[in-house]
């Protein structure tokens, strides 16, 4: 659906006008794929030709990470709240055996990098499996799964009845939103896990990255 067609159905719920609706509508898109998870992309950055960093450029429209992965192994993301020396005592940057990774950014910006902690030494290939926010001020179409878009209709309701203060009115429709997230969540990570193992097609080899065929030359069993 186009985003003018879901603000009719807003527009008919709600019977007032007067209201952005269509910004409205844009919000609850970032607002739902960062609470779903619900799109998916791929990225590979090889350190041979980007360089060791530490850190590297994410894609502009990066909103959340899936999976990262370090010459085909997975990595976890290390607690920011934890102490990671990311620096030797003499101020020069920490180099070793890779303990995960570290996203860095500007949420104002939304420009973010990713930091292998600590810095590697040997040039391999980085893959990036995401989730992207919409980044088109003007696009036509939301870029979600096309059976998700009405469910961006109760966000927008819910945002202009708080604003015309009816406020038990718009928690209603906020939480019919947020139950359309948590189920949307579920069922975006339950396809994810089903595709658990991987064959290779060429090598009949089981492959690390257990879930992303959709990236390598494979078949899921």
């Amino acid at each position: 659906m186009t985003f003018e067609a879901l603000e009719n159905y807003v527009t008919l719920k709600t019977g007032m006008v007067g209201h952005d609706v269509i910004a409205l509508l844009r919000d609850g898109e970032n607002d739902f794929i960062e609470n779903t998870f619900c799109t998916e992309d791929y990225q590979e950055i090889d350190t041979a030709d980007e360089g060791l960093g530490p850190l590297f450029d994410l894609p502009a429209n990066f909103l959340n990470e899936i999976r990262i992965e370090w010459d085909g192994t997975k990595l976890d993301r290390i607690n920011k709240k934890l102490s990671v020396a990311i620096y030797n005592t003499n101020n020069t940057v920490r180099t070793g055996y890779r303990e995960g990774y570290m996203i860095e950014g500007d949420d104002a910006n939304g420009t973010y990098k990713l930091r292998i902690v600590p810095k590697q030494t040997s040039t391999k290939v980085i893959g990036i499996w995401y989730t992207y926010r919409q980044t088109a001020t003007d696009a036509e179409s939301p870029i979600i799964p096309a059976v998700e878009h009405k469910k961006l209709v109760n966000y927008a309701i819910a945002e202009i009845l708080e604003s015309e203060d009816k406020f038990d009115k718009a928690m209603f429709y906020h939480d019919k939103y947020e139950a359309d997230c948590i189920k949307t969540y579920r069922k975006y990570k339950m396809r994810r896990y089903k595709q658990k193992r991987i064959i290779d097609v060429v090598g009949g080899e089981a492959q690390s990255g257990g879930g992303y065929s959709q990236y390598l030359n494979v078949v899921t069993e």
